[in-house]
């Protein structure tokens, strides 16, 4: 290649890299590219003892909190983990013996794991409102 031509191509690589750099990635200004989710599809299958559901496109699962409010997102959403709010060890009504754990579990004393009925909307925490359903569920049964 002659000397000519190595400029020229060397120019048309500058200018290349030059407009790449500017054109990359558009953020700041006047323009912003909110998130967004584009999701739908799936289903459910069975056969024999085995079922399997699906969704295709899920991106916007997880929960957001924010004061005493929580948006749970997603399709596969886990916003009622439990039928009965603070029924810990599953027999279909609360105790004042699980209210008691709830609210360990509320004051950091007990860990969640003893007991998950109290964290309805599973965010991995109990709630002064998680522990109001549980009196409620006390008081006037659950379901």
């Amino acid at each position: 290649m002659t000397r000519p031509h190595l400029l020229i191509v060397a120019g048309a690589l500058a200018v290349s890299v030059w407009l790449l750099r500017s054109a990359a990635a558009q953020s700041g200004g006047a323009y912003v590219i909110e998130s967004s989710v584009i999701a739908g599809g799936g289903g459910a299958s069975s056969g024999g003892s085995y079922d399997l559901a699906g969704t295709a496109g899920q991106a916007a699962l997880g929960a957001v909190a924010g004061g005493s409010y929580v948006l749970v997102g997603g399709f596969w959403s886990p916003a009622v983990a439990s039928s009965c709010v603070g029924d810990c060890n599953g027999d279909g009504a609360v105790t004042v013996s699980e209210l008691v754990t709830g609210v360990n579990v509320l004051l950091g004393s007990a860990p969640l794991s003893r007991c998950t009925a109290f964290d309805a909307n599973r965010d991995s925490m109990v709630t002064v409102g998680e522990l109001v359903t549980g009196v409620n569920n006390l008081l006037h049964g659950c379901g």
